[in-house]
């Protein structure tokens, strides 16, 4: 059986965590989206000598982005130590 987090905390924390969540998803998917924007702009601008190195430019800051927003929500989890 799926277990949730305990949601027994004051409502407005749980709304709080619930907003917070949302927008570490909402920005990955924006992430994509103009990581794939930026690596179709790069590639039609390479298409033309003139533009060509601000295409691979423009085109490799694009992939960054959407590699970021692939798996940039994968991080370190420790055992809830600070290091700070």
């Amino acid at each position: 059986m799926l277990t949730m987090p305990s949601v027994t905390t004051k409502s407005g924390e749980a709304a709080h965590a619930i907003v917070r969540q949302g927008e570490k998803v909402a920005g990955h998917i924006l992430a994509v989206i103009g990581g794939v924007a930026l690596m179709l702009i790069g590639l039609g601008m390479g298409v033309t000598m003139v533009l060509l190195p601000f295409g691979i430019v423009v085109g490799l800051v694009g992939v960054l982005l959407f590699v970021w927003g692939i798996v940039g929500h994968l991080e370190k989890r420790g055992n809830g130590t600070s290091t700070s």
